[in-house]
């Protein structure tokens, strides 16, 4: 999708649909990220067992506060597919950050010009 027909409304508003069009795009990679440890923690995590069925219910059983917390023995597998996609997202922000530092400058001069 090219957003050319907003540069005769100056920079600011080309710079900014630019923007929106990059941040949807590194979120929805982030968010198809996150849905590993989500559907890992559903159907694996046994600390809510004593609840009744609701839509919180369902709700918490997707986070890591699911587990049961009376023992401290989770494997690793569990620590390591609670982590390690958090951290995967944290690198892709801090890419898309200076991506964008990057591509707005370009895209400043492009529009002025």
């Amino acid at each position: 999708m090219e957003l050319d027909h907003f540069k005769m409304y100056g920079p600011g508003i080309y710079l900014f649909f630019n923007f929106m069009k990059s941040l949807t795009v590194a979120f929805l990679l982030m968010s198809i990220i996150e849905l590993v440890p989500i559907i890992y923690n559903y159907f694996s995590s046994n600390g809510l067992t004593n609840l009744t069925s609701s839509a919180n219910y369902y709700l918490a059983l997707t986070t890591i506060a699911a587990y049961n917390s009376s023992s401290d023995n989770h494997s690793t597998q569990d620590k390591f597919l609670n982590t390690i996609p958090d951290l995967v997202v944290s690198i892709i922000f801090f890419i898309f950050y200076f991506y964008w530092l990057h591509k707005s400058e370009v895209l400043t001069e492009k529009v002025r010009t």
